[in-house]
């Protein structure tokens, strides 16, 4: 059992998932960017793997409530503040489930 983890931008955790590589994933709701953390596997777990100040802010997040990482490693957050009502996505940033195989381009 862990005491609580803080760092990484930490600012009223709202959502987590976990990635390919075992990492954690928070969002946090009242900050505009994300927190990761090392997962069970690291010699550290609950270690913030991000700055200080979080990660993505630049994408303007607004009240982050929940987050998801797809196969590919792409990080969807929902932004629940009723003047944002949008959906964000931080392409490639975690690790992915599974490693993409997109082939070559062909005509439908």
């Amino acid at each position: 059992m862990s005491t609580g983890y803080v760092g990484g931008g930490l600012a009223h955790p709202q959502g987590i998932a976990v990635d390919g590589a075992g990492n954690v994933w928070v969002s946090n709701f009242r900050a505009n960017a994300l927190t990761e953390l090392a997962g069970a596997v690291s010699a550290s777990p609950g270690t913030a793997l991000s700055p200080a100040g979080g990660i993505g802010s630049s994408a303007n997040l607004v009240q982050a409530y929940a987050l998801a990482i797809d196969a590919s490693g792409n990080v969807w957050v929902t932004n629940s503040a009723s003047n944002a009502n949008k959906l964000t996505e931080y392409i490639g940033l975690a690790a992915p489930v599974k490693t993409p195989l997109i082939g070559l381009p062909t005509a439908p």
